[in-house]
C-alpha cells in the first residue's frame, strides 16, 4: 500500500509540475524585424520629373527596418529626408543605400532634399503586414 501511495503522489506532483511550467507567462520571445527596401529610380535619366521613390507609399508594422536604395545606373544623388524632422539620411550616391527602424506609430512624409518634387509616405501601424518586395 505504501509502494502504491508514493507512485500516485510521485504522479501528481509531476503532473503539477507539467501543469505549471505551461501556464506561466514566459516572456515573448523578439520577433526578427521586417525589412522593407524602397528603391530611388530615376526612370528617365534626362527627365527629373520621372524620378522618384518606389512604392512612393507603404504601410508597415513596428519594428520594420526601412532601407532607401539610389539604384545603380543613376545619374545623381539623392537623400530620404523626413518633412517632420524624424530623419535626414546622408546623400545617397547610385549604389548606396541607408535605412532606418521605425518603432513607432504614425504616418511620415518624406522627400529628396536635392530634388523636392520626389516624395513618399510610410504609414507605421499596429498590425499591419510588411509589403511585398518592391523592383530591384
Amino acid at each position: 500500500m505504501s509502494a502504491r501511495v508514493t507512485a500516485t503522489l510521485g504522479f501528481a506532483a509531476a503532473v503539477g509540475l507539467v501543469v505549471a511550467a505551461v501556464g506561466q507567462s514566459t516572456p515573448p520571445t523578439a520577433a526578427a524585424p521586417g525589412r522593407v527596401t524602397i528603391s530611388i529610380i530615376q526612370r528617365v535619366p534626362t527627365k527629373p520629373p520621372t524620378w522618384g521613390f518606389v512604392p512612393a507609399s507603404i504601410t508597415i508594422p513596428p519594428g520594420t527596418i526601412v532601407t532607401w536604395r539610389n539604384v545603380k545606373g543613376n545619374s545623381e544623388f539623392h537623400t530620404s529626408t523626413s518633412y517632420e524632422d524624424v530623419w535626414n539620411s546622408p546623400v545617397l550616391n547610385p549604389g548606396e543605400s541607408w535605412s532606418l527602424t521605425f518603432t513607432k506609430l504614425g504616418r511620415f512624409r518624406y522627400h529628396c532634399t536635392p530634388h523636392p518634387w520626389m516624395t513618399g509616405v510610410i504609414t507605421v501601424a499596429a498590425g499591419a503586414p510588411l509589403p511585398p518586395p518592391g523592383p530591384k
